[in-house]
């Protein structure tokens, strides 16, 4: 066989190379329209280009860039982030339309602000030297990358830019790897929603009584009234039609997680699954805690699971710690969930029976719910993982508890009370 003539590399990518494609993205129709956007991706690769990257961390960019205060509290105020996203999305809506033939790529990779050049020709690319500083050299072939899992892809690139003062969060990476680099398409559980709704019947008369809701079609709050005339057979359940706000908003950052790493998922109802077992060898993220059996029966004999009891105060909600004793509890919350604290478990099971990976998590409100999820994608609340459990905790089995205030019903400043590994 001939002997294959030598690959001759890519040549550097010089910091007029990147301000040229900057210019071009930001005059694109993926960030024409957004003002901050472009404001955002200018900074970070100004920064980047500088070597400035100890200046692109959160509270830094919130201070320079959206005119915070330097004391503002980042979990309470998650703009930095938000706009992060919203650029990451714009970026790959650029490279996926005007910037598909671009020789290489500008990034921004998930869970930090510094950017990232990456090559886009199949060849490996070296970025030249701004003066007289050196970026870091990539070297690796996108032919063999192709057949990694996205995670360990993404972050072998990522290590690469660390190990040369270009830092990323990889707390997120790790607590997410099991889940995110198996094979299978991610399952996304939802537990039951249980609504009841007015008949039909009830629903008539109040609209007989109420005409200008027929002319104006603004939605109605039916307020039962003795003239309605409501029996019990009026009282009409209505299982999974509608999800809670907690789970919507999980599902919406878990898209972008899992949109970050290019990997498939679906959604599914708890209620469809007959037990845990069914969840073997299928990654898995399940939200919700008392509304969502499956995560009931994931965590009853770990360590830290769900409890309901009654008490003289009335009923109570509540996470207990088997070994301790303690218990994280809420009294009488429901139905309208007034509370200023909640609290949520999550727990990671990873390389369990059937090459098991899930991720669950829940709330004894939604807040908690809410707050869950805001944690286990956020890099900032889950490096506490590393002084509970010692750095190397994404190697096990993890569960731990968070506690949230809630102000406005909306959980601020999550922050983790305690964990366990196994």
């Amino acid at each position: 066989m001939a002997a294959q003539p030598p690959v001759s590399p890519s040549p550097p990518i010089s910091p007029d190379q990147v301000r040229a494609e900057l210019a071009r993205i930001l005059d694109s129709g993926a960030f024409r329209t957004s003002k901050r956007c472009r404001e955002f991706l200018a900074f970070v690769v100004e920064h980047t280009l500088d070597g400035k990257t100890d200046r692109l961390k959160e509270r830094s960019i919130g201070v320079e860039l959206f005119g915070r205060d330097a004391s503002y509290d980042t979990h309470e105020d998650p703009i930095v982030r938000v706009k992060a996203n919203e650029v990451r999305k714009r970026l790959a809506m650029y490279y996926k339309e005007e910037g598909a033939a671009a020789p290489f790529r500008i990034e921004l990779p998930p869970g930090g602000y510094v950017a990232a050049i990456l090559p886009h020709d199949g060849q490996a690319a070296e970025p030249a030297a701004p003066s007289s500083r050196r970026w870091p050299a990539i070297r690796f072939s996108w032919r063999t990358a192709a057949l990694a899992a996205p995670a360990v892809f993404a972050a072998a690139v990522f290590t690469l830019w660390a190990s040369r003062g270009f830092s990323f969060a990889n707390e997120v990476e790790r607590f997410w790897a099991p889940v995110l680099q198996h094979q299978k398409a991610i399952s996304v559980v939802l537990g039951e929603s249980n609504l009841y709704q007015l008949s039909r019947r009830v629903q008539d008369r109040f609209l007989q009584q109420h005409p200008e809701y027929l002319t104006n079609l603004m939605p109605y709050h039916l307020v039962p009234t003795p003239e309605l005339d409501i029996k019990a057979e009026d009282i009409i359940p209505v299982p999974n039609l509608n999800v809670s706000t907690a789970d919507a908003i999980a599902i919406a950052h878990l898209a972008v997680l899992f949109h970050e790493h290019r990997r498939p998922y679906r959604l599914v109802f708890g209620a469809t699954l007959t037990q845990p077992d069914s969840l073997d060898n299928i990654p898995a993220v399940v939200i919700g805690a008392f509304s969502n059996a499956v995560n009931i029966q994931l965590t009853r004999d770990l360590r830290f699971s769900y409890r309901r009891e009654t008490t003289p105060a009335g009923a109570t909600w509540l996470i207990a710690d088997r070994e301790t004793g303690k218990t994280w509890r809420l009294v009488g919350v429901f139905p309208k969930q007034d509370t200023d604290t909640d609290y949520a478990l999550v727990t990671r099971l990873v390389g369990t029976g059937g090459g098991r990976a899930i991720i669950a998590f829940g709330g004894i409100t939604q807040f908690g719910t809410q707050a869950a999820v805001e944690t286990i994608t956020n890099p900032a609340v889950l490096e506490a993982l590393n002084g509970h459990l010692g750095r190397d905790w994404h190697r096990s089995n993890v569960q731990f508890v968070i506690e949230t205030r809630v102000a406005g019903r909306t959980p601020v400043s999550p922050r983790i009370v305690t964990a366990h590994r196994w």
